[in-house]
């Protein structure tokens, strides 16, 4: 088992997810932590924290079968997951989720306490941003409050539109924004781009306004 109060350099990632792999490989090179990518679950971790893609084929299999013990998991549906699969991890972190939550699982599982803060339990609105001559914000996950409108967004705009709100005025990079997907929706090579569209339809459409650049071969970036 991790030991919580152990600082840890090396991070073990068990997952076929490239979009997933290249995010947590960003949040680590910035953390000054060592990433290992493998597609299957390895049978000793002593030195490294593990970190699990539950929702890759076969994986929950693996552990129900495994003696080890694993340190945290990525899935779609946490509270669709056995009892005795739970007991296995000591984290747990639910899709969609945004950078922020992934580097503070990274610090948590290697022991790098300062860079951990914890999630409130509910959701908190983010704060109200001008955006050319109009009022933004996120209401709740599906819910953007645009000027006097209240736009709806399905659970997957909802979570690119957080992280665009987020670092608004910064390049927000496909990778970062690829983790909002499903699994399903992950494995189309243009699923991105078609999500980036609805949501221009739906923001700029209405206002007139050039909202989501596209900063090429980079990601998007919310003026």
């Amino acid at each position: 088992m991790v030991d919580n109060n152990a600082v840890m350099t090396s991070l073990v990632v068990v997952s076929t997810d490239r979009a997933l792999i290249r995010l947590v490989a960003l949040e680590c090179r910035e953390m000054a932590v060592s990433m290992h990518s493998m597609e299957q679950l390895p049978q000793r971790t002593e030195n490294s924290a593990l970190l699990l893609d539950l929702d890759g084929v076969g994986m929950s299999e693996a552990l129900m079968t495994s003696e080890a013990v694993v340190a945290a998991g990525i899935c779609r549906d946490a509270s669709s997951l056995p009892a005795e699969l739970r007991a296995k991890m000591s984290h747990v972190l639910p899709r969609p989720f945004r950078t922020h939550q992934l580097r503070a699982l990274i610090g948590q599982l290697c022991g790098r306490m300062d860079v951990y803060t914890p999630d409130p339990v509910e959701y908190a609105p983010r704060p109200l941003i001008n955006v050319s001559e109009l009022a933004m914000r996120m209401e709740n996950d599906t819910e953007l409050l645009l000027g006097e409108q209240t736009i709806r967004l399905t659970p997957t705009e909802g979570a690119m539109m957080r992280l665009l709100i987020d670092r608004r005025g910064q390049t927000v990079s496909k990778e970062q924004l690829q983790v909002c997907l499903t699994s399903s929706d992950a494995e189309s090579t243009n699923k991105l781009e078609v999500y980036v569209c609805f949501l221009r339809r739906k923001i700029e459409r209405p206002t007139g306004l050039r909202l989501i650049t596209t900063v090429r071969g980079k990601g998007y970036r919310l003026e």
